[in-house]
């Protein structure tokens, strides 16, 4: 699909303050030298995965200690509903979070990764109720298998999470759910399973209802 030149310009903006955000991360790396290394490799995954997706503006960086990372994508993401039926939002703010012991020893799989925005995210695998871990999203068993999993793996699970690709309907998967109630309406509201089938590296034009998917 040929872009208007209003969006050429966007992409350009966002590609620019991407790369500033990326180069004011990598000006501050500590730690020991294999876990330095391992955060400007990431971020320079992650840097690369933005700029081949166009649809990622990355907020803000952290590598100064353990690796710290904000960052949005377009994409469709899943609100409370009103009435019955689900607010379906087009942006959503990520904070991924990584520690240098899960180079060497697998994360719990709901904290190296949360949503920030929209705040009334309403998913099965995302928790937003009570102070626990607000806004944690559950990866499952992906990090239960993976020591020093890519970070660029996770990012990628989280949108196909968030978009409804990836969903666990199982109420019996303690790890897997954290929103029953989330749970019940998709279950009895199977049309909207996903809410994409795009992928992070297509195009997106926004939601158009569950006829546009």
């Amino acid at each position: 699909m040929t872009k208007t030149p209003t969006q050429n310009k966007q992409h350009e903006h966002r590609q620019d303050r991407n790369r500033r955000v990326a180069e004011q991360a990598l000006a501050h790396v500590s730690g020991s030298r294999g876990w330095k290394l391992y955060k400007r490799q990431s971020f320079d995954e992650f840097a690369q995965m933005a700029e081949r997706s166009q649809r990622i503006e990355i907020i803000a960086a952290d590598l100064s200690g353990d690796f710290d990372l904000l960052y949005a994508i377009d994409q469709p993401c899943s609100r409370a509903p009103q009435n019955g039926e689900l607010v379906v939002g087009e942006r959503a703010v990520f904070a991924l979070h990584y520690e240098e012991q899960f180079t060497y020893e697998p994360a719990e799989p709901w904290i190296p990764l949360r949503v920030c925005e929209p705040r009334n995210i309403f998913h099965p695998n995302c928790n937003t109720t009570g102070l626990w871990a607000p806004g944690s999203i559950c990866l499952g068993s992906m990090l239960s298998t993976l020591v020093s999993a890519p970070l660029t793996e996770i990012v990628l699970e989280g949108y196909f999470i968030l978009s409804l690709q990836n969903i666990s309907l199982d109420v019996e998967d303690p790890q897997g759910i954290l929103n029953p109630i989330a749970v019940n309406y998709f279950l009895e509201h199977p049309e909207y399973l996903p809410l994409t089938s795009a992928g992070l590296f297509d195009p997106w034009n926004g939601w158009e209802g569950v006829a546009g998917r």
